[in-house]
C-alpha cells in the first residue's frame, strides 16, 4: 500500500463499569460529554484535537469481544479494502456510508475492532 499512514482518530473502551472509569479519567483532568446512542446506551466522549477517547456502556460481557475499538482516518476506503484483501485481512463489516463519512470494520490479530474512516 502506498497511501499516507492512517491517523488515529478514536479509542473506545467498552465497559460494564462506566461510572468508575469516568471518575478515574476525570481525576486525570479529562472532561467527558455524555450521549445516548444505540437505543439507551451511554457513550462518554473526551475530545482533544482530532482524537476522541470514548467509554461505551455495555450491559453484559457477552457484548464485548474485546474491550478496545480503534478508529483511524484514511484518505480513501476503496484502495485500502483492495490492499487489505490482498494481504488476507478479513473485513468484518463491509463499507457503509453516513452523511459525512465512509467506514469499514476489521479485526486486528488479537480480535480488537478496528474502524477505518474517510470523509466523503
Amino acid at each position: 500500500m502506498f497511501a499516507p499512514p492512517p491517523k488515529m482518530n478514536k479509542v473506545t473502551i467498552n465497559s460494564m463499569n462506566c461510572e468508575k472509569l469516568i471518575e478515574f479519567y476525570s481525576d486525570l483532568g479529562m472532561l467527558f460529554n455524555t450521549e445516548i446512542k444505540d437505543g439507551d446506551r451511554k457513550h462518554y466522549a473526551y475530545i482533544y484535537d482530532y482524537l476522541t477517547f470514548e467509554i461505551r456502556e455495555v450491559n453484559s460481557e457477552n457484548e464485548i469481544t474485546k474491550n478496545i475499538t480503534l478508529r483511524f482516518l484514511i484518505d480513501e476506503i476503496d484502495g485500502y479494502v483492495e490492499g487489505l484483501k490482498e494481504m488476507g485481512i478479513k473485513i468484518v463489516k463491509d463499507s457503509w456510508t453516513t452523511e459525512t463519512h465512509q467506514h469499514i470494520y476489521l479485526n486486528d490479530p488479537d480480535g480488537n475492532l478496528i474502524e477505518l474512516m474517510t470523509e466523503k
